[in-house]
């Protein structure tokens, strides 16, 4: 008996699997997201929060200070910072008078203090939010914003991969980036978004709460996901994934980094309306039940059951990913696609109790 009902469980994990890839995942893989840049270009205030990144903007502010597009700001908030970010700021400013400095001197962690110092600040209603270690991938970066910033839009969704580097840390952590673009793009053509990333990310300064930070103060992270969270539903939000509108940023340099900045991301879940945790629940609830009872079925022999289910799904993971990541620019990663797919098996497993405990109290 006790082998019938894993069996069972395990087809019905298997079942819902082939469901989230063949059919909510499927739609992003087949629909066209790359229409041509419109003529409707509203101004745009570009914000970015800094603590000790004196290298990385002077690197890579001008290309976001460079953009092809008529009438944009970039304000850098200097978040406390002790290294040379305000010399770097200096000199660009006298090279581009779209930017602007600010100085925040709240010294307490994440970035919500000077983020909410930004917003207030910002000259323009439509806010687009990036880091200072990203590039955007082409000059045109704003002008496929524009294009989806139409009278009825408060929130646009854009994507950031991380950049490709050897090992085997780089492959993993760009997965996991491009699953969980997978995973929010979906779920915002299917009119349930529920959150976004602050590396390419805008929204309407008028759609912000009052108090847009107040109900989640508590956590490290969350000023990006919670927010896009709060405000978005089916008839407001949008997305873009033309390649030019990418921003792309390093990935962690060390499996410590990368599991300390998921943990934190992860951490803001919890806070998530309740239906969306019922359908993130149910796909991390189905991909570990399909892997773990997998295994303990493969124990009590039913190996033929095994085998067949896992060529199905991996043949319709295949179908839908092979697209997919082309169109996120990580096409590297199919050839990989079964081991990443298992590690992730053991990912979710570790990180599982970020879910529940609170973020590391670092800045970033």
């Amino acid at each position: 008996m006790l082998s019938i009902s894993i069996q069972a469980l395990f087809l019905l994990a298997t079942l819902l699997q082939l469901l989230f890839w063949g059919v909510r995942f499927r739609r992003l893989a087949v629909e066209t997201h790359t229409p041509p840049l419109g003529v409707f270009r509203p101004p745009f205030s570009v914000i970015l929060c800094a603590r000790n990144e004196g290298a990385n903007l002077a690197a890579r502010l001008p290309a976001i200070l460079s953009q092809d597009y008529p009438d944009f700001e970039v304000i850098v908030v200097d978040h406390a910072s002790t290294d040379k970010t305000a010399e770097v700021l200096e000199k660009l400013a006298t090279r581009f008078p779209a930017l602007r400095w600010l100085r925040c001197d709240d010294t307490g962690p994440g970035k919500k203090a000077p983020l909410t110092l930004g917003i207030r600040e910002a000259r323009h209603d439509w806010i687009v939010l990036t880091d200072a270690d990203c590039r955007p991938a082409s000059a045109n970066w704003l002008s496929h914003f524009a294009l989806q910033a139409t009278p009825e839009t408060d929130v646009i969704l854009g994507y950031g991969p991380l950049e490709k580097q050897p090992g085997f840390l780089n492959a993993f952590a760009r997965f996991e980036t491009v699953l969980t673009a997978i995973q929010y793009f979906s779920y915002a053509l299917a009119g349930q978004p529920y959150m976004g990333v602050g590396r390419n990310l805008a929204y309407r300064k008028a759609a912000l709460p009052p108090d847009l930070f107040s109900p989640h103060a508590d956590l490290l992270s969350g000023d990006d996901d919670l927010t896009v969270n709060a405000i978005a539903h089916a008839t407001n939000t949008r997305i873009v994934i033309h390649p030019e509108s990418f921003t792309w940023s390093p990935a962690p340099a060390t499996w410590r980094a990368f599991f300390r900045q998921k943990s934190r991301h992860l951490s803001t879940s919890r806070r998530y309306k309740p239906v969306h945790q019922v359908w993130l629940g149910a796909w991390a609830v189905s991909f570990l039940g399909f892997y773990g009872l997998g295994i303990l079925a493969l124990l009590t022999g039913s190996w033929l059951l095994i085998l067949a289910s896992f060529c199905i799904r991996f043949a319709v993971i295949s179908l839908v990913f092979h697209p997919l990541s082309r169109m996120l620019k990580a096409p590297d990663l199919q050839r990989i696609l079964p081991i990443l797919d298992f590690l992730l098996f053991g990912y979710y497993l570790v990180m599982a109790p970020a879910i529940w405990w609170g973020s590391h109290k670092k800045w970033g």
